[in-house]
């Protein structure tokens, strides 16, 4: 199964992203992630599997990570899509902090950056926030149309503060290891 290293919010962000799925999954149009165990969250990293030696590695490396990071303030911007996958998100606006932290997580991995999904490699990884999975067929005027749906149920610029990391085993989704992150940085 796959794994997933995930940033975690404050309670306020975190109620506002659930409200968002509980809206879309009443309105029929992506239902996953309110049914599921799923914590809103940004995924820093993902794995197509991790034997026991590699999770365990994963793990250290989160808890080293949070306990030298702080919690850091960032910002959802706009209401963005993924036409190719069907995935409809809250766009990040671009952080010092966070890309810092990936470069640190991606740096720390060592030889398991090697198993990283590509999509998460510097360079390449696009942080988000998902609020809807698998809509098909997903267009330009599908996104479009979302992001003026979503609009009237959250207030864009949002401001919110990553406050834990996590291991995550998904589909279905089973939390592995949470960690706190320390004092604020701003």
């Amino acid at each position: 199964m796959p794994y997933a290293v995930e940033l975690f919010f404050d309670q306020r962000t975190d109620a506002a992203v659930r409200k968002l799925w509980k809206w879309l999954s009443d309105e029929g149009i992506s239902t996953e992630l309110a049914s599921s165990d799923s914590i809103p969250h940004i995924s820093l990293g993902g794995f197509n599997d991790l034997d026991g030696m590699q999770t365990a590695q994963v793990t250290e490396t989160l808890q080293s990570l949070a306990e030298s990071a702080g919690s850091f303030p960032l910002t959802f911007s706009g209401i963005e899509g993924f036409v190719a996958t069907g995935v409809i998100f809250l766009a990040v606006e671009p952080s010092p902090a966070l890309d810092d932290l990936h470069e640190s997580f991606y740096e720390a991995l060592g030889d398991l950056r090697h198993h990283l999904w590509p999509l998460y490699a510097p360079g390449t990884w696009v942080p988000h926030c998902t609020v809807a999975i698998d809509l098909q067929p997903c267009t330009r005027s599908v996104v479009n149309e979302m992001r003026r749906a979503l609009g009237g149920h959250i207030e864009l610029p949002w401001q919110l503060m990553v406050e834990r990391m996590g291991l995550v085993k998904f589909r279905p989704i089973a939390h592995q290891v949470s960690f706190s992150l320390g004092e604020v940085k701003v």
